[in-house]
Protein backbone atom coordinates (compact mmCIF):
# COMPACT_ATOMS: atom_id res chain seq x y z
CA UNK A 1 0.00 0.00 0.00
CA UNK A 2 1.27 3.46 -0.88
CA UNK A 3 1.81 5.89 1.95
CA UNK A 4 -0.34 9.04 1.73
CA UNK A 5 1.75 12.03 0.68
CA UNK A 6 1.43 15.29 2.62
CA UNK A 7 2.65 18.74 1.67
CA UNK A 8 3.25 20.54 4.97
CA UNK A 9 3.53 24.32 4.82
CA UNK A 10 4.61 25.78 8.16
CA UNK A 11 6.72 28.88 8.74
CA UNK A 12 8.21 28.01 12.14
CA UNK A 13 10.87 25.33 12.28
CA UNK A 14 9.78 23.86 15.63
CA UNK A 15 6.14 23.47 14.56
CA UNK A 16 7.10 22.15 11.13
CA UNK A 17 9.50 19.58 12.60
CA UNK A 18 6.97 18.47 15.25
CA UNK A 19 4.16 18.04 12.71
CA UNK A 20 6.46 16.24 10.29
CA UNK A 21 7.65 13.83 13.00
CA UNK A 22 4.07 13.11 14.08
CA UNK A 23 2.83 12.55 10.54
CA UNK A 24 5.77 10.31 9.64
CA UNK A 25 5.18 8.25 12.79
CA UNK A 26 1.66 7.66 11.43
CA UNK A 27 3.15 6.41 8.13
CA UNK A 28 2.62 9.53 6.01
CA UNK A 29 5.21 10.62 3.49
CA UNK A 30 5.85 14.30 4.27
CA UNK A 31 7.31 17.02 2.09
CA UNK A 32 7.74 20.17 4.15
CA UNK A 33 8.14 23.74 3.07
CA UNK A 34 8.65 26.98 4.97
CA UNK A 35 7.09 29.47 2.57
CA UNK A 36 4.22 29.64 0.13
CA UNK A 37 6.73 29.99 -2.72
CA UNK A 38 8.42 26.75 -1.66
CA UNK A 39 5.03 25.08 -1.38
CA UNK A 40 4.07 26.24 -4.87
CA UNK A 41 7.33 24.86 -6.24
CA UNK A 42 6.58 21.47 -4.68
CA UNK A 43 3.07 21.48 -6.17
CA UNK A 44 4.35 22.39 -9.64
CA UNK A 45 7.17 19.83 -9.52
CA UNK A 46 5.49 16.84 -7.85
CA UNK A 47 1.75 17.18 -8.40
CA UNK A 48 0.85 14.09 -6.39
CA UNK A 49 -0.10 15.17 -2.89
CA UNK A 50 -2.99 13.60 -1.00
CA UNK A 51 -3.12 16.31 1.69
CA UNK A 52 -2.01 19.93 1.96
CA UNK A 53 -1.59 21.22 5.51
CA UNK A 54 -0.97 24.95 5.69
CA UNK A 55 -0.65 27.45 8.49
CA UNK A 56 -2.99 30.38 7.91
CA UNK A 57 -0.45 32.73 9.48
CA UNK A 58 2.38 32.66 6.98
CA UNK A 59 4.64 35.59 6.22
CA UNK A 60 2.57 36.55 3.15
CA UNK A 61 -0.90 35.34 4.06
CA UNK A 62 -2.38 37.04 0.99
CA UNK A 63 -0.72 34.35 -1.14
CA UNK A 64 -2.93 31.56 0.22
CA UNK A 65 -5.48 31.92 -2.63
CA UNK A 66 -2.62 31.34 -5.11
CA UNK A 67 -1.53 28.23 -3.20
CA UNK A 68 -5.05 26.83 -3.02
CA UNK A 69 -5.71 27.58 -6.70
CA UNK A 70 -2.51 25.77 -7.68
CA UNK A 71 -3.32 22.64 -5.69
CA UNK A 72 -6.85 22.63 -7.09
CA UNK A 73 -5.57 22.84 -10.68
CA UNK A 74 -2.76 20.30 -10.36
CA UNK A 75 -4.26 18.00 -7.73
CA UNK A 76 -8.04 18.55 -7.46
CA UNK A 77 -8.59 15.57 -5.16
CA UNK A 78 -6.10 16.84 -2.56
CA UNK A 79 -7.54 17.38 0.91
CA UNK A 80 -6.85 20.88 2.26
CA UNK A 81 -6.23 21.35 5.99
CA UNK A 82 -5.70 24.84 7.42
CA UNK A 83 -4.19 25.29 10.87
CA UNK A 84 -3.31 28.30 12.98
CA UNK A 85 -1.26 28.95 16.08
CA UNK A 86 -3.63 31.76 17.09
CA UNK A 87 -6.49 31.33 19.52
CA UNK A 88 -8.09 34.47 18.13
CA UNK A 89 -10.27 33.58 15.12
CA UNK A 90 -9.88 37.04 13.60
CA UNK A 91 -6.08 36.76 13.68
CA UNK A 92 -6.05 33.27 12.17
Amino acid sequence: MTRPKVLLLERTTASRDAMQTLLESENYEVVSSRTIDEGLSEIYEQQDFDVLITNLRTQRAGDHPKLIAAIRVFQPECLLVAVSDSLNVREA
